[in-house]
C-alpha cells in the first residue's frame, strides 16, 4: 500500500460543498431469502453502474468496467461508505448481525439520517471478475485499484464529494486504510475492522 500519493483523479485540495446526489440506476430484485431477514432496517437497492475506461495500477485499461454496488435511505442523508471483507460481497453484510445493529431506526447509522452505500469490490459479487469470462486474461488488481474502482463510482456516478464515515471488515478494513492515505479530503471519519460497532461508532458523534 502507498500512502504518500493520491489515488488517480483524487483531489486533496479540492472543496466539499454538499451536491444534489440522483438515483437515476436501475433497482434490481434481492433474493427471498434477504428479504426476509429485513425486520429493522430498509431494505437495500441493488444498483449498478459501469466505468470507462478504467486504468488498472498495472497500465491496462479497461474500456469499460462494471461496478455493483447497494444503497439504503435516501440520497438526501449523510453519505456513509460501508466496505465488505475478503470473498465476499454487499449482500453479505445484510444480515441481522451487522445491518440489523446499524441501519434501523435510532442505531448508530440510522437509515433515516444517513445514506449508505455499499459497493462490490473488483473480483467480486456484481462487479468484474476474471470468471466472468476473461479468467486468466483479466488484468492483474490489487487493493488501490479497488479503492479507484469505489472512488469513481461514488464521485462520477453518485456525485458524493465527502463522506461523514467509511467503515470496512478484514479486506474493507484494508480498503479503509486505502482511503485514509490516499484521499483524506474525501472521509470526516474512518474505523477499519470494527469489533463493536456501537462502541466505535459513539466516537464518531
Amino acid at each position: 500500500m502507498v500512502c504518500e500519493r493520491p489515488l488517480k483523479g483524487a483531489a486533496r485540495d479540492a472543496p466539499n460543498p454538499w451536491r444534489k446526489r440522483g438515483q437515476e440506476d436501475m433497482d434490481e430484485s434481492m433474493s427471498a431469502s434477504m428479504q426476509e431477514q429485513w425486520t429493522s432496517w430498509p431494505p437495500p437497492h441493488r444498483r449498478a453502474w459501469t466505468a470507462i475506461d478504467f486504468r488498472f495500477h498495472t497500465g491496462e485499461v479497461f474500456p469499460a468496467l462494471p461496478l455493483s454496488f447497494l444503497t439504503i435511505g435516501r440520497p438526501s442523508g449523510e453519505p456513509v461508505l460501508v466496505l465488505h471483507g475478503s470473498n465476499a460481497t454487499a449482500d453479505s453484510l445484510m444480515t441481522p448481525s451487522f445491518a440489523g445493529e446499524l441501519f434501523g431506526p435510532g442505531q448508530p447509522l440510522d437509515a433515516e439520517r444517513y445514506f449508505i452505500v455499499v459497493p462490490d469490490a473488483i473480483g467480486l459479487g456484481g462487479s468484474a471478475k476474471p470468471s466472468d469470462g476473461l479468467r486468466a486474461r483479466f488484468p492483474k488488481y490489487n487493493y488501490d485499484d479497488m479503492v479507484d474502482a469505489q472512488y469513481r463510482l461514488v464521485t462520477e456516478h453518485l456525485d458524493i464529494d465527502h463522506f461523514r464515515l467509511i467503515i470496512g471488515t478484514s479486506m474493507g478494513g484494508m480498503h479503509c486504510w486505502v482511503w485514509a492515505c490516499a484521499i483524506p479530503i474525501l472521509w470526516t471519519h474512518w474505523s477499519p475492522s470494527p469489533a463493536n460497532q456501537r462502541q466505535w461508532l459513539a466516537a464518531t458523534k
